[in-house]
């Protein structure tokens, strides 16, 4: 395990070290990112000394259609881990993790060659937000009025990940089903050709989502429209 007390990215510093020969199991830990990175560019606020970031080096030996499926095992493991503090929470496909509709997790994963580095943020105990994230940002300690370990959720993330990795594709899909608040909902797509709007249904044995229309869409930004149980409100 490498921990830095400031870097730029812990992706970017994993798959530097993973270009160097670094195995299967290494872990970059930081306390402060300066140019931390989310999903489709954005960055991720995260003041130092609240916020858990990291990037785990994968090399995995499965089938290049099931890849996508380790961004849900590390979504997946960290909703559990956040079941047994008593947190609940819930995930917005493909691969965020949010406390009553709000943010406090993300999920990003790099490819190179044959190498996966997976890189996780999690808010936990960020005290405010800045105002134009406010209304769709939270923290664990702001969610729940309490401070929270942690290096001791890193750990149980790891184990938690860690099984569900090992047995790919395996139950990775139905535990994905379980903990994620996009099924059933009224959703708009954002696509490369466009945008489309309608309801999830399921995701596929690749983690893709099937909307009722029929259409399958293995990568997009969703925004939930109308949540399970609202309809005719």
């Amino acid at each position: 395990m490498r921990f830095l007390a400031e870097t730029d990215s812990t992706n970017l510093d994993a798959l530097r070290w993973a270009s160097e020969g670094a195995h299967e199991g290494c872990l970059v830990v930081a306390d402060y990112q300066r140019a931390g990175r989310g999903r489709l560019g954005r960055s991720w606020f995260a003041p130092p000394g609240t916020c858990l970031l990291f990037t785990l080096i994968l090399r995995p030996r499965i089938d290049a259609s099931h890849l996508g499926l380790i961004n849900l095992a590390a979504a997946v493991a960290l909703c559990e881990a956040l079941a047994d503090r008593e947190v609940e929470s819930s995930i917005k496909w493909p691969n965020d993790v949010n406390l009553a509709d709000r943010k406090v997790a993300g999920v990003l994963s790099e490819h190179d060659g044959g190498v996966v580095c997976l890189g996780v943020g999690t808010n936990v105990n960020v005290a405010s937000f800045p105002d134009d994230i406010t209304a769709s940002a939270t923290s664990l300690s702001l969610h729940e009025g309490r401070e929270f370990d942690r290096l001791a959720i890193l750990v149980d993330f790891l184990a938690r990940f860690d099984l569900l990795y090992r047995d790919l594709p395996g139950r990775v899909p139905e535990e994905f089903r379980r903990w994620c608040g996009t099924l059933g909902t009224e959703v708009r797509v954002a696509l490369p050709e466009g945008t489309l709007e309608g309801r999830a249904l399921d995701i596929d044995s690749t983690g893709a989502l099937i909307m009722e229309s029929g259409e399958v869409i293995s990568a997009g930004d969703v925004v939930h429209l109308r949540q399970r149980g609202e309809e005719g409100r």
